[in-house]
């Protein structure tokens, strides 16, 4: 029997497959998981590859391979088992994501416990281990999958669901995973930014991912305006080229990416305060008559010669915006050669190249001012079409809304501290607000100056402002970086700060808080009084006392405290606690320890 060249291909491929994985000939490549809201990574999804300039350098080729010989359980278990072990080798503490096939997880040789005594031999606590389960593949048995799953859950395992929006089951397999992360597909990222259908799906997933307690993951990200578009639509985490390319090491964000999602998340943070105050574009948008995509150029034309001062002609279908006809972009077109002879007579949507911006009318202004600034450079001026419930409701000109934001912009500047630039009281109480309800980990400070009135009676108020702006400059400093990436720096007013962080906090580093506070202080005194380490001023009682040196007392304030049931409660419990730190004649930080405060001074 004569044996065929596909025949012979085939038995090559097959044994220089088996070679990889008798050898275990297999690249480990680490992906980073970025927080979009901190610019820190929170995980690295591991992804396996074969020899490099072999067919088998793509994974796809891989395990397509490994299926049809048989061997896709050899074949994750051997990448299985050599990324945790490179993984651990490296020593992180984040999060380590691992591809497993759902077909894989149910084989027996799965559940005898072999991943986690690797786990276990290699240092490594299980809860760092997140299984990711592709959509993709079809599940036979939803209730044997849901109890499989149960086993692992329980086991401490972490899971993902990943590719969601792109396989069988959607939300159904959602349900039955009831998974830590999801992993939206990156089809869905792609050009994101000018696609309404794609944004209002990721939307509905955020907001799913909320109610449930979920954490969501866009995969696929590799454009700016995308991750931007993303930002906005307030998806958590992100992977992707844009953010992080697979290495064999464990690469960390560059600075001016992690610079990039902290100032935007700065940005937001000032928006919160307005956020169920604002105005909607339904505040301030015009209504304008449509023309339906039916409608021939010519009568298009028509309609913008007998308006002159119109700018734009919306387009609907069926009452629904799809499209809009700039003025501009119209009569330009219409002065090409033969241009009036050639689209007089067809129907206008045919001639819409572009996908227009279309946002709801309950949409806040700064949403949608976002959206509009990251169109592409040909279409940022063109106007925005407002729906209501996907109808055609009313259209913004660029000019109208940078209008209102400025208007807002005064308006958000009264809630700052007018002599340090912070938030003021208002936005301090809802971030403390947030802090509290979000139910995750988190730190407040409360920071008091002690005998500062004695110095502004000696000094004068204006060297006393002096005092209090190096002291928001120096709290800047100490929390605004990589190892609190997304605290809240606030005024009170006076000598009083507060910050919010969502991490745990070193005592490094409020001992080196309060050892730069007392070095940069000195330097504010005459050398008259900084040789004799005191000044003498009128104290309440009005007699002449000797004060020491501005210090600064810290309480500190952490969700093991509460629990708390909004501001009020965390704000009582700090003023309590700073009245501990008051009787420390010098520089200190007490942590609240309930019904027992410990001191600590430095």
């Amino acid at each position: 029997m004569t044996t065929s060249i596909r025949e012979v291909s085939h038995a090559s491929l097959a044994a220089e497959f088996n070679a990889v994985l008798i050898n275990e000939d297999i690249r480990t490549m680490f992906q980073p998981i970025i927080s979009l809201r901190k610019g820190t990574v929170i995980g690295y999804e591991a992804l396996s590859r074969g020899p490099i300039s072999s067919k088998f350098e793509d994974p796809f080729v891989l395990f397509q391979m490994a299926e049809q010989l048989g061997k896709v359980w050899e074949m994750e278990y051997t990448c299985r088992r050599l990324a945790i072990k490179r993984f651990a080798v490296m020593g992180s503490d984040h999060l380590l994501f691992i591809n497993v096939n759902p077909h894989v997880i149910a084989d027996p040789r799965f559940r005898e416990g072999m991943t986690k005594c690797q786990l276990t031999a290699m240092g490594m606590p299980i809860e760092q281990l997140v299984l990711e389960i592709t959509e993709r593949s079809a599940i036979d048995s939803h209730q044997e999958f849901s109890a499989m799953l149960e086993h692992y859950r329980d086991q401490g395992f972490g899971l993902a669901m990943d590719d969601v929006g792109a396989g069988y089951s959607s939300l159904s397999l959602v349900c039955t995973m009831r998974p830590k992360f999801i992993k939206l597909d990156m089809s869905l990222m792609q050009d994101i930014h000018k696609d309404p259908f794609k944004q209002q799906l990721v939307k509905f997933t955020v907001n799913f991912a909320r109610a449930t307690e979920m954490r969501l993951i866009a995969e696929g990200i590799e454009k700016e305006l995308d991750l931007l578009a993303l930002i906005d639509l307030g998806v958590e985490y992100g992977q992707g080229y844009h953010l992080g390319k697979p290495a064999t090491d464990l690469g960390l964000p560059s600075t001016p990416l992690y610079n990039q999602l902290r100032e935007l998340h700065t940005a937001r943070l000032a928006l919160r305060l307005l956020r169920n105050s604002t105005k909607t574009v339904g505040d301030v948008c015009r209504v304008k008559e449509s023309c339906e995509s039916t409608t021939l150029f010519s009568e298009v034309e028509l309609v913008f010669s007998q308006n002159p001062q119109q700018q734009a002609i919306p387009i609907t279908n069926d009452g629904k915006p799809v499209g809009l006809a700039m003025r501009d972009k119209f009569f330009s077109l219409l002065g090409q050669k033969y241009g009036y002879s050639l689209y007089s007579s067809r129907p206008i949507k045919h001639l819409l190249t572009t996908s227009p911006l279309i946002v709801d009318i309950n949409d806040p202004l700064e949403e949608v001012s976002f959206l509009a600034m990251q169109r592409e450079a040909n279409s940022v001026y063109d106007h925005i079409l407002v729906s209501n419930n996907g109808m055609y409701f009313g259209i913004v000109t660029v000019s109208e809304l940078l209008e209102q934001m400025t208007e807002m912009g005064m308006q958000r500047a009264k809630y700052a501290n007018p002599l340090t630039g912070l938030p003021g009281n208002t936005m301090i109480q809802q971030e403390i607000e947030h802090a509290v309800s979000d139910a995750s980990p988190f730190v407040v400070l409360y920071l008091d100056l002690d005998n500062f009135k004695a110095y502004n009676d000696t000094y004068g108020f204006d060297r006393g402002d002096e005092v209090l702006r190096m002291t928001a400059n120096l709290l800047l400093k100490t929390f605004n970086n990589h190892d609190f990436p997304d605290a809240f720096v606030g005024h009170i007013g006076g000598d009083d700060y507060v910050v919010v962080l969502n991490a745990s906090l070193p005592e490094d580093t409020l001992a080196a808080l309060i050892a730069d506070f007392d070095s940069l202080v000195r330097e504010f005194y005459d050398e008259e009084h900084q040789q004799q380490g005191y000044i003498t001023s009128i104290n309440r009682r009005g007699r002449a006392e000797k004060f020491p040196f501005i210090s600064i007392s810290i309480a500190v304030i952490t969700e093991h405290n509460g629990p708390f049931n909004g501001y009020h409660a965390v704000a009582k419990r700090a003023t309590e606690v700073k009245k501990q730190c008051k009787t420390i004649q010098q520089s200190c930080f007490v942590h609240d320890r309930r019904q027992d405060c410990e001191y600590v001074s430095v």
